[in-house]
C-alpha cells in the first residue's frame, strides 16, 4: 500500500492544535487583492504551551527585515544602566522607581517601531498601537530574572520580537513551569493570564540546550507595550478634573 504521509519535525516547545475558527478563517481569506495577512492565531483556551492568553507566531519578520532592523537599532544610542545594553523609545522606563511617569515621555516612536506596531495591530496580535518600546541586548551568559511587566505602567497586550538568535524563555505560575523557544524573527504576545499571572524569564547561561546544543552569542529583544493611563498621567488629569467638578458642585449647593 502506498504511504503518502509526511513527517514534520516541530521545533522544541511547539505544539499542534486541531482547533478551527471559521470566523477567523473568513477574515483571513477576505483581504484586498495582493495582500495576505499572517495565519490567524489559535483562540483556544490553552494558548501556546497551554498558557491562557499566550500567542506565538514564528517568522513574523523575514530575514531582510530582521537585518534592516538590527542595523537601525545598532545605529541608535545604547544605554548601559544595566548589565545588559538597552534602548528606550516613546517612554523611558525608570528601573529604580520601577515605573513610567509623565516626566519620562521621550516622544513619538521611530518609523521602524511605528510600522511594526501597526503590523501587530493589523494582524490582530495587539488590540491597540503600542507607544513604548524597549530594546534589550543579551550577550552570551546574560539573561533576565523572572518578572511580570508592571501592571500599573503598561496595558494588557505585550509583544516580544526576537532577533539574531533563538533562545528559550521560561514561564512560571506557582509550581508550574513551561519552557518555549523564542525563535529568531518570531513574535510572542502575552495577554490575559499570561500577561498578569505568569512570570517570564530568560535564563542566564552560556549555551542553549539542544538538540543541538548551541553556544550563545547575541540576541536582541524588542518589547512593544502600551503605557497605561496611570503611567502617563492621564488618570491624574481626569482625577483632578473630577475633584474640581465636585468642588464646584459643592460650592453651588452651599450658596
Amino acid at each position: 500500500m502506498r504511504n503518502d504521509s509526511v513527517r514534520i519535525q516541530l521545533p522544541p516547545g511547539a505544539s499542534v492544535s486541531k482547533h478551527f475558527d471559521p470566523e477567523a478563517f473568513r477574515n483571513h481569506v477576505t483581504v484586498e487583492a495582493g495582500a495576505l495577512p499572517a495565519p490567524p492565531l489559535s483562540k483556544t483556551p490553552g494558548g501556546w504551551l497551554g498558557i491562557p492568553g499566550l500567542c506565538y507566531q514564528p517568522n513574523f519578520l523575514c530575514a531582510e527585515e530582521e537585518e534592516d532592523l538590527i542595523q537601525c537599532i545598532d545605529a541608535g544610542e545604547w544605554q548601559c544602566d544595566l548589565k545588559r545594553r538597552v534602548q528606550h523609545y516613546g517612554w523611558k522606563y525608570d528601573y529604580e522607581a520601577r515605573k513610567v511617569g509623565p516626566t519620562t515621555r521621550l516622544g513619538p516612536l521611530p518609523d521602524w517601531a511605528t510600522k511594526i506596531g501597526q503590523r501587530l495591530v493589523d494582524q490582530r496580535l495587539l488590540a491597540q498601537p503600542p507607544d513604548q518600546v524597549i530594546v534589550n541586548e543579551y550577550r552570551e551568559r546574560q539573561g533576565i530574572s523572572k518578572h511580570v511587566d508592571k501592571t500599573d505602567s503598561f496595558e494588557d497586550g505585550i509583544a516580544m520580537i526576537s532577533l539574531a538568535e533563538s533562545w528559550q524563555m521560561v514561564f512560571r505560575l506557582g509550581e508550574r513551569k513551561e519552557v518555549g523557544t523564542l525563535e529568531q524573527r518570531s513574535v510572542t504576545v502575552m495577554t490575559g493570564d499570561s500577561r498578569y499571572k505568569w512570570t517570564h524569564e530568560i535564563p542566564a547561561r552560556k549555551y542553549e540546550p539542544g538538540p543541538p546544543k548551541r553556544k550563545r552569542h547575541r540576541r536582541i529583544s524588542l518589547t512593544f507595550r502600551k503605557v497605561a493611563a496611570q503611567g502617563n498621567g492621564r488618570d491624574l488629569d481626569l482625577r483632578h478634573r473630577s475633584d474640581v467638578a465636585r468642588h464646584r458642585q459643592s460650592m453651588r449647593r452651599s450658596k
